[in-house]
């Protein structure tokens, strides 16, 4: 049985090559800041003989460069919508579950963000009383 398979047209594969390029940079511009606070950490430890700013600096530098590898891995399967025939959806697909990815963690952070601000209102507010 031959199966039709969907493809974008025209309009959406331009604004697919957009959404993958503007992705694409950004991913690169994540992993760099990541590996920019990891080498200013490494920087600090070797330059004072202390430890503990390199594994600070190696917390620090893992999210921006997980978000920078995700967003990229993303940004080829948009790219693949538009340079390849017959998996459009397939690709499509794989992109929004690495997107996917990327929101779930960003979600799970600010979560652990707002614990930390409530713990810390609730011990102030109970230490002025």
């Amino acid at each position: 049985m031959n199966e039709s398979r969907y493809e974008f047209n025209a309009a959406e594969s331009q604004t697919l090559r957009k959404l993958a390029q503007a992705m694409h940079y950004l991913s690169l511009a994540l992993i760099v800041l990541g590996i920019a606070i990891l080498t200013s950490g490494t920087a600090s430890a070797l330059r004072f003989r202390v430890f503990t700013p390199f594994l600070a600096s190696s917390l620090q530098a893992f999210i921006p460069i997980l978000f920078g590898i995700w967003t990229g891995e993303a940004a080829k399967s948009f790219q693949q919508i538009v340079t390849t025939e017959g998996h459009d959806i397939d690709n499509l697909m794989m992109g929004l579950k690495e997107l996917h990815k990327l929101f779930s963690l960003q979600f799970g952070l600010l979560l652990v963000v707002l614990a930390m601000v409530l713990v810390t209102a609730i011990a102030s507010s109970i230490a002025q009383s």
